[in-house]
């Protein structure tokens, strides 16, 4: 077999033939991209993608002034 290294941004342009090796690496690169990985749990026939953690929640903007209570 051939071996060879591809940027992860183009893997969806690559031309894989078998379904379920096409669908790990679509899901990697999409994980990656947004920092939320899963785990597939399940056979070769069926299963799901289960998150190994929530996301975070957006941190809070704050509009004034920061005080450090300092003086």
């Amino acid at each position: 077999g051939q071996i060879r290294f591809v940027e992860i941004e183009r893997i969806a342009e690559l031309k894989i033939a078998d379904p379920a090796v096409r669908s790990m690496l679509a899901r990697y690169a999409r994980e990656r991209a947004e920092d939320t990985f899963g785990v597939y749990v399940g056979n070769e026939v069926e299963g799901e993608v289960r998150p190994l953690a929530k996301p975070a929640p957006p941190a809070p903007i704050h509009s004034g002034p920061v005080h450090s209570g300092q003086r």
